[in-house]
């Protein structure tokens, strides 16, 4: 139960899929709300989630512990990268220039041109953060053996996301 719900101009309010909102034109009668709930002269302020990085190899999946070095769990020059439909984010590009193959927001795969139109789109302000380039390259690896991610000289920038769970292994003579 709210009170009021106000939205900047151009704001969204979005709601998992199959969830409901329900507007009445007057408050509920009672003096008391419902357990969890706030007065209706006491405002709930939204707070955003932090912007998630680029470099922070939790915000791509597969998550969670992985054989894979950090520096190979970020996208790199070689990967198509995928904003999924049917959810928010706001994602950050502001540590390093990034370069990938592919890069596919909502099933729609863009270009550079394209994808330099998302970000000034006031809908696209609102989803990516961006302060360095994102250059997409259609070039994907065609070597047998792989190819050089291009992620190897930003260890100590990932890591930093990484945090504990970036710790090297002591080696044992």
């Amino acid at each position: 139960i709210l009170g009021r719900v106000d939205l900047a101009v151009g704001g969204m309010l979005v709601l998992a899929k199959n969830s409901s909102l329900n507007l009445l034109s007057q408050p509920l009668q009672g003096s008391k709300p419902p357990n969890g709930c706030l007065l209706a002269n006491h405002p709930a302020i939204y707070k955003p989630p932090l912007h998630g990085a680029w470099l922070d190899p939790s915000n791509w999946l597969p998550a969670g512990p992985s054989p894979r070095p950090h520096t190979h769990q970020v996208p790199c020059q070689h990967d198509h990268v995928v904003f999924p439909a049917d959810m928010t984010y706001k994602m950050s590009v502001m540590d390093v220039d990034v370069t990938v193959a592919q890069l596919s927001i909502n099933g729609r795969a863009l270009d550079s041109g394209s994808l330099r139109s998302v970000f000034q789109s006031d809908v696209g302000k609102k989803m990516f953060d961006i302060s360095k380039s994102v250059r997409i390259t259609n070039r994907k690896c065609i070597e047998p053996s792989g190819c050089l991610c291009g992620t190897e000289g930003l260890e100590k920038d990932i890591c930093h996301y990484a945090g504990t769970a970036c710790s090297y292994s002591a080696c044992s003579s």
